[in-house]
């Protein structure tokens, strides 16, 4: 044999440590855009329930003549819109 076969590698190629370096660019991409998801569905989440509250209170407010609430505050566009 004119070249001897090596048994063993002693260290990474360029281009599997460019691979590497890839794989984890990209699972990091995905972590921050699952974070990014996870962050505006709490968002909305919180908005929807400030938005449900002020619409019970409204309407607790209107059928019942004595209320924390004073008269007249729930006419109209009160309820805030979730954005």
């Amino acid at each position: 044999m004119l070249f001897p076969m090596r048994l063993c590698r002693a260290a990474f190629t360029l281009v599997e440590r460019l691979t590497v370096v890839a794989i984890v660019g990209v699972l990091v991409a995905l972590l921050l855009a699952v974070q990014s998801a996870r962050e505006s569905a709490g968002r909305l989440a919180c908005g929807n329930n400030m938005r449900q509250l002020v619409s019970a209170a409204c309407s607790t407010s209107t059928s019942k003549a004595s209320s924390h609430l004073a008269a007249g505050t729930c006419a109209g566009p009160a309820i805030p819109t979730v954005a």
